[in-house]
């Protein structure tokens, strides 16, 4: 018979490990919108646009104005035509900046933008 400390060591070790493989939202550094619509997003390639409080924009961690944001996001689709840009803004980010991103998007031909948001969790 198995010692009862063995079990619980190997649930332990299973549960690290499936935490280490889930893929984790608030590694974007912002707090994001909690929202009750829209979908999960789908296995898809993406390019993720972050703006933080202060509404300066981001890629993968990197910031960087917003020329360079549309350029790479550019250069990015022409590689990958396929590739979905998300684009997370934290909850005290100026609407405006939030705004000017997406409409300088639209005015590249950049399509398939969606916006990225915490699930709402419903109060009991």
């Amino acid at each position: 018979m198995t010692p009862l400390i063995d079990v619980v060591f190997l649930l332990l070790t299973f549960f690290l490990f499936a935490m280490l493989v889930m893929v984790r939202v608030d590694l974007l550094g912002v707090r994001l919108p909690a929202i009750s619509s829209g979908a999960p997003a789908q296995e898809r390639q993406a390019i993720a646009v972050t703006l933080d409080a202060a509404g300066a924009a981001s890629i993968d961690g990197e910031p960087m104005d917003l020329d360079r944001v549309v350029a790479t996001v550019r250069q990015r689709r022409e590689q990958t035509p396929e590739l979905v840009v998300f684009v997370a803004a934290d909850t005290a980010c100026d609407a405006g900046a939030l705004l000017g991103v997406l409409d300088r998007f639209a005015r590249e031909g950049i399509g398939d933008v969606s916006l990225v948001g915490a699930p709402e969790i419903d109060a009991p």
